[in-house]
């Protein structure tokens, strides 16, 4: 895939240049950014558009106000959720804070979510090695989210820099077309 050996390649390049007192969370930043707004309003014909596979349509999104729709999907063998709102805004602010939740190494996927439509979809079983079959410990599959316009998207990875990649490479596409 050549955008991610591209970004892979920069990644290394920013780390061995003259700015070797960047962290490892602002080399990320720099690759694939945490927020994008290019004054547009995405629906989901935009992502159907690029390839995304429409999974499922969560449909309780009064129960997470402002939020507009929600959808579960896969592009590249990769699974994502897409919640659109009403504008960047509203993402950035409430979309943001509900993501969060629900995303990364403590996010809250079992038992009292915030969130029951695609609670499923949103985890993946971990187990340490050794474990039997039915030892299961659940944890967020995504493992970090983007604000993209009016959209949080949410992207599969093990780790923020896994998910952000995951991120770019639908987004990529997006902000090319666009």
């Amino acid at each position: 895939n050549f955008i991610f050996i591209w970004l892979m390649t920069t990644l290394v390049f920013l780390s061995c240049s003259g700015e070797g007192s960047k962290t490892l969370e602002e080399l990320i930043e720099e690759a694939f950014p945490y927020v994008t707004n290019n004054n547009k309003s995405l629906d989901i014909a935009n992502f159907e558009d690029k390839g995304f596979k429409l999974l499922r349509e969560y449909k309780s999104v009064e129960e997470l106000p402002p939020l507009l729709s929600s959808y579960h999907g896969i592009f590249n063998k990769k699974d994502y959720e897409l919640r659109f709102y009403e504008n960047h805004d509203l993402a950035l602010s409430n979309g943001a804070d509900d993501a969060k939740i629900v995303t990364g190494k403590d996010g809250i996927v079992t038992g009292d979510v915030p969130w029951e439509d695609g609670e499923k979809d949103r985890r993946r079983c971990s187990r340490p090695p050794g474990q039997p079959h039915s030892g299961c410990n659940y944890t967020s599959k995504y493992g970090d989210f983007v604000i993209f316009n009016n959209v949080v998207v949410m992207c599969e990875g093990k780790d923020i820099m896994e998910s952000r990649m995951t991120c770019s490479n639908l987004l990529g596409l997006l902000n090319v077309a666009e």
